[in-house]
């Protein structure tokens, strides 16, 4: 394990540590469930209705929740900085794609459109949770007078969840 630490005190290096753990259960809950959609697809049609089933299910529980937590938390903040507003304006309309797709999980007519639509959710998320990870979330933490550790306890509690609070880093 990589250890470094935070300019602002182990309470941020441990929030941004926390959110990659969050994102990697996140993109780890969906990469599953759509493999199993793309397996299904391929060999086994029955389960194709079930699988895409799961797979919105799994975005409308935990991926969309999220991405409007972090829109109503992390985000507005992260977007009065001048050098991520603009990337912040990109990332929210990642969300509203991320949605849309889903909804083209949930509609399709045929399978392979559904497949096609699920696998797209799951490239942009993680391409997505990858500029997190590596530029908005460290700036913010990084951020004279912000604290992400507090704008993460806070998105959670929007979520209802404590599960992903953030926790000190384990030692190695």
């Amino acid at each position: 394990m990589t250890h470094w630490t935070h300019p602002h005190g182990t309470g941020e290096a441990a929030a941004v540590l926390a959110s990659r753990r969050d994102h990697a259960s996140l993109s780890d809950s969906l990469d599953r469930r759509v493999e199993a959609l793309l397996v299904a697809v391929e060999t086994a049609p029955a389960d194709i209705p079930e699988a895409g089933r799961q797979v919105v299910a799994c975005c409308e529980r935990q991926l969309l929740p999220h991405a409007l937590a972090e829109e109503r938390s992390i985000y507005p903040v992260a977007a009065t900085d001048g050098r991520t507003r603009l990337l912040i304006e990109a990332m929210t309309a990642e969300h509203r794609t991320i949605a849309e797709l889903v909804e083209v999980v949930r509609y399709a007519v045929h399978p392979v459109r559904a497949a096609a639509a699920a696998e797209g959710v799951r490239v942009l998320f993680e391409t997505h949770v990858a500029k997190e990870d590596s530029i908005v979330y460290p700036l913010v933490a990084a951020a004279p007078g912000l604290s992400l550790e507090t704008l993460l306890a806070g998105m959670h509690e929007m979520l209802g969840s404590d599960d992903h609070a953030p926790q000190p880093p384990a030692s190695a």
